[in-house]
């Protein structure tokens, strides 16, 4: 193949070694660990722009418990969608990816992560859907504790704030759908691309024969 030589062929057999050593969850999850990028300033901006949001409404309506079952359950709503959308992206991935593609993936080494491309992918896949499913599962409790407790124990400036907390997690783990998006698109350019030259090589073949 006119992607593989010996460099990326040492790459590829390295990091399924490491794969494989990946044997439990508490593995697979360290490993994956490295892949998600926590930024800050994304956090702080969102922060921000939730808390306006809160603090303006403060002045136009009364905060209740109906409205934070609504803003709960419309946050699950969402990420329980976009959990189907990447389970469901996932499986095509795995389903119609060739073998040129996963060759290049597998040979091609990401510096930051230390690790191939398709193991970066797959990590990056694994700790989306784990921070999904732990936010639902925040959410379900969340819920249990609203109809377990009064929140009138709460004043309404700490009510605000922590539902503007809640928002710029739910916003911010929304937004790593970007991630998800982007490794579909490099699949699926890589995958296209093999397919070209190796459609390519075939002509040239042919045209020498």
């Amino acid at each position: 193949m006119v992607f593989f030589d010996s460099k990326k062929r040492k790459t590829a057999l390295d990091s399924l070694s490491i794969i494989l050593k990946e044997n439990t969850f508490n593995r697979v999850f360290i490993g994956s660990i490295k892949t998600f990028s926590f930024s800050w300033r994304r956090f702080v901006i969102l922060g921000s722009i939730n808390f306006l949001i809160f603090f303006s409404s403060s002045f136009i309506s009364i905060i209740n418990l109906d409205k934070i079952y609504k803003f709960i359950d419309r946050s699950n709503s969402i990420l329980l969608a976009l959990l189907a959308i990447i389970i469901t992206g996932y499986a095509l991935f795995q389903a119609m990816i060739s073998k040129e593609a996963l060759a290049i993936l597998a040979g091609n080494k990401d510096d930051v992560t230390n690790q191939n491309s398709l193991n970066k992918m797959q990590h990056s896949t694994f700790i989306t859907i784990i921070s999904y499913i732990t936010f639902i599962t925040f959410n379900y409790m969340l819920l249990l504790f609203l109809d377990l407790f009064n929140i009138k124990f709460f004043n309404d400036i700490t009510i605000y704030l922590l539902l503007s907390l809640y928002g710029t997690v739910a916003t911010y783990l929304i937004l790593e759908m970007k991630s998800f998006i982007y490794n579909l698109y490099q699949i699926f350019t890589i995958s296209s691309s093999a397919q070209i030259v190796e459609l390519l090589d075939e002509l040239d073949k042919r045209g020498n024969t």
